[in-house]
């Protein structure tokens, strides 16, 4: 992380409102280098800091444009501790009725790094969602996380085989 991400992170931990205030201006569209860089921020944890109820109204004041675009920024945990928020939880409910949200979102969780073979990644990547589907009751939420087990059961028998043809 840059010491320009430090000390905002500094600054929004001090004045959240402020903070989002200015930043939101700059977000987008047009979603320039500028905006690319607050989006990495607000995903990287920056989103945390800042006051749900202003967050839920930018979005609201344009949908079409911001509903999508937050799922792209929203910290990538479907759950998170005790007590805690999950950013990308509550955006399903409030807007996973949208395909592009929910292609988003997913695109979002789907951004990560690992090692060892790829179908051992996503196996554990899908018992993961299916627990974490047990505990689920909204629909929205539910109807993605049937999707995204959808696509990790295709990734997976797509690793295997490349896997098995590789010699693995």
């Amino acid at each position: 992380h840059s010491q320009t991400e430090q000390i905002l992170t500094r600054i929004a931990k001090a004045s959240p409102h402020d903070v989002w205030h200015k930043i939101a201006w700059y977000l987008g569209p047009p979603i320039d280098s500028r905006a690319f860089r607050i989006k990495q921020w607000l995903r990287d944890g920056g989103l945390t800091f800042m006051p749900a109820d202003e967050v839920w109204k930018w979005i609201d004041a344009d949908l079409e444009e911001r509903a999508w675009y937050a799922a792209t920024f929203v910290p990538s945990a479907l759950e998170t501790g005790a007590g805690d928020t999950s950013w990308a939880r509550e955006l399903l409910v409030r807007f996973g009725d949208r395909k592009d949200v929910r292609s988003n979102l997913h695109a979002n969780l789907s951004t990560e790094m690992w090692t060892g073979p790829e179908s051992s990644h996503y196996q554990g990547k899908k018992r993961w969602v299916e627990d974490l589907r047990k505990k689920e009751t909204n629909p929205n939420v539910l109807r993605f996380i049937d999707e995204f087990i959808d696509s990790l059961s295709h990734r997976i028998e797509a690793a295997r085989i490349e896997e098995e043809r590789r010699g693995f």
